[in-house]
């Protein structure tokens, strides 16, 4: 723990990361991809998060997720060209707290470089 004279930080514990998930082929251009990430820092201070996906044509993702059952979330992804990818996610409170709160709202860009050229572009599912 960390004291700045006021409070107390969490902020330098060691935090631990469990993530596992597998793409199942399904029919014609569908990929259905679960996974799960377990984060854990302390024993008052973990997160699990249960997610399911489908990928269409290997362009579009769409998703739901869970996360401690008490927050539920929508997801896309879209594929812009060979590197490119631009997302969105929406997390909403399922418990008291969605009365007063709007949930969150994320953003996401992902850029593919091919630095070195020691590696090629693979197809990247996580």
């Amino acid at each position: 723990k960390v004291n700045d004279g006021g409070m107390e930080s969490t902020r330098y514990r060691r935090h631990y990361y469990l993530s596992a998930g597998y793409i199942f082929d399904q029919l014609f251009s569908l990929k259905f991809k679960p996974s799960i990430l377990l984060m854990y820092m302390d024993k008052d201070n973990y997160a699990l998060d249960l997610n399911a996906s489908f990928l269409l044509n290997e362009t579009i993702w769409l998703g739901a997720s869970f996360r401690n059952f008490g927050t539920i979330g929508l997801n896309t992804q879209m594929k812009v060209g060979e590197t490119l990818k631009l997302g969105y996610a929406f997390e909403l409170p399922v418990n008291n707290t969605a009365l007063t709160g709007f949930g969150t709202h994320s953003l996401m860009v992902s850029l593919d470089l091919e630095l070195f050229g020691k590696h090629g572009l693979g197809r990247r599912f996580f």
